[in-house]
């Protein structure tokens, strides 16, 4: 595969430059619909091979995929969950980062989001998984979906850390206050 080829001569050409394959994104609202020749999809042969030399040479892979489609009919289940879930258990030996677990701007958790959340993080086939949940458009999402007590017990507490340096809060560490801090009507307060 063109690639994944691709992807061995710039690492061999530029050697300890990369830790991570950044912004993979197959289904994004705004994306998907840009792919050339054919239509984005998480089964695609060349998704799993980059996915698998990741995981090889110890790339870090940040996959932006949403978790469904921009306003789904109510009471649907997420459009690409089997996908992704799917892809994240296929790659043990890759670990993975899933960016704002699946939601964009014009894409909502669905209302079984944070038991997804937890089915994932507490699954020991994804222990290769992680979430980015830094985008205060996450905290909107959980405050609407939980409210702040609520979201104080949220499992993906449970399961995070904060990789930021000491006095600079990213991550969960970021965000968690907005959601504690909220009124629960998905205002964002102000830093």
């Amino acid at each position: 595969m063109y690639a994944v080829d691709h992807i061995r001569r710039v690492l061999l050409t530029y050697s300890s430059v990369f830790s991570g394959i950044g912004e993979f994104t197959v289904h994004k609202k705004f994306v998907s619909a840009n792919v050339a020749g054919h239509a984005a999809s998480l089964t695609n042969p060349a998704v799993h091979a980059i996915r698998e030399l990741a995981g090889e040479v110890g790339l870090v892979v940040f996959l932006h995929n949403h978790i469904d489609i921009a306003y789904p009919p109510e009471g649907a289940a997420p459009a690409y969950l089997r996908q992704v879930r799917a892809l994240l258990k296929a790659h043990p030996d890759t670990s993975i980062i899933w960016a704002h677990t699946g939601l964009g701007r014009v894409v909502r958790p669905p209302k079984e989001h944070p038991a997804i959340l937890d089915s994932v993080l507490g699954d020991p086939a994804c222990a290769h998984v992680y979430f980015d949940i830094s985008w205060d458009e996450v905290a909107k999402y959980v405050n609407q979906a939980m409210g702040p007590e609520e979201a104080n017990s949220l499992s993906v507490a449970r399961y995070s850390w904060d990789p930021g340096p000491p006095g600079e809060k990213c991550g969960l560490a970021a965000v968690l206050p907005l959601i504690r801090s909220s009124p629960g009507d998905g205002h964002i307060p102000a830093h």
